[in-house]
């Protein structure tokens, strides 16, 4: 009696699934996490505020910088689908137009970029199942690395 309501969870399992792997799924999650950690440096950088406006753009910016979203999401698909490569690229890529802004804020490509990137890499590589372990806990740790150094320094 229980067995066919199993059946059917396992197939939604399988779809959803399914569904993560589609191309244009990943493409509007890079696209809104792109959004998402860009788009306060720019309202820093070239917008006109001043008061409250400027006081709210820079707490989203602490934020963002705090609170690895592209990491856990691409975490989140490196652990569903344990593609490794679109799991590294939906945590680094959301902070390529950072590039964009010049040398003081394009370093911040390289930090939370490179970290989130590698959370969802060691996230794939535990997909893979328990004799990769170690290995990803290396990446894990290596991505949290930088990540923790620049939260730190921000907390001073």
């Amino acid at each position: 009696m229980l067995r066919p309501k199993r059946q059917s969870g396992s197939k939604n399992v399988v779809r959803a699934e399914l569904d993560v792997r589609n191309p244009i799924v990943i493409l509007l999650v890079i696209i809104s996490l792109s959004v998402w950690t860009s788009f306060p440096l720019y309202l820093l950088r070239f917008g006109s505020l001043s008061g409250s406006l400027l006081f709210l753009a820079s707490l989203w910016e602490g934020v963002v910088i705090l609170v690895p979203l592209p990491g856990i999401v691409g975490s989140a698909y490196g652990f569903i689908t344990g593609i490794r490569v679109r799991a590294l690229l939906i945590g680094l890529v959301p902070y390529a137009p950072l590039l964009l802004l010049g040398y003081p804020l394009a370093v911040l490509f390289f930090i939370p970029g490179t970290s989130n990137g590698l959370f969802g890499l060691a996230s794939a590589i535990l997909k893979d199942g328990d004799k990769f372990t170690v290995r990803a806990l290396v990446i894990f740790i290596i991505g949290a690395g930088p990540w923790l150094y620049l939260v730190a320094s921000l907390m001073r």
